[in-house]
């Protein structure tokens, strides 16, 4: 893919490893699945236990139509201005999951409500991609094309 400047950006595979760290390292992510044949996508916090992601849902619906499904979990990180990103997603089976014995691991959700119900996604794969670009865009070009 050739900017209109004339900038090769490409698409990447990230190493395992690096989407291992990534999801260690992020707290928001989102769910999708397919319930009551509709396709869902619920934004949660999370935490990676190196296994597999857990996060914290109240008793309704969510959790009752995640629960023992194949589901897809995404994180993913931006910067508009040099039109660059990564995306690492986890497939795999969501059951129902205990707290986690270690305080620093429990998810910390940030919508009001008990949550008191965690979900835990059993990775049976992980994968993630970025676009990158050999060299930051030029900022003058922007100013340029943004008058235009």
């Amino acid at each position: 893919m050739t900017t209109s400047h004339g900038q090769q950006a490409r698409l990447e595979v990230i190493p395992h490893g690096e989407c291992l760290k990534l999801l260690d390292e992020g707290r928001v992510g989102r769910i999708g699945g397919v319930w009551d044949d509709e396709p869902h996508i619920v934004p949660v916090n999370y935490r990676w236990d190196g296994a597999g992601v857990i996060c914290r849902l109240d008793p309704g619906l969510t959790l009752r139509a995640l629960a023992d499904r194949v589901v897809v979990f995404e994180i993913d990180g931006f910067d508009p201005r040099a039109r660059t990103g990564w995306s690492v997603i986890v497939r795999g089976h969501a059951v129902e999951a205990e707290a986690p014995p270690d305080a620093l691991a429990e998810p910390v959700p940030w919508a009001p409500g008990a949550r008191e119900h965690r979900v835990r996604i059993e990775a049976v794969s992980v994968s993630g991609r970025r676009v990158a670009r050999p060299h930051p865009l030029d900022d003058q070009w922007w100013r340029m094309s943004a008058s235009s």
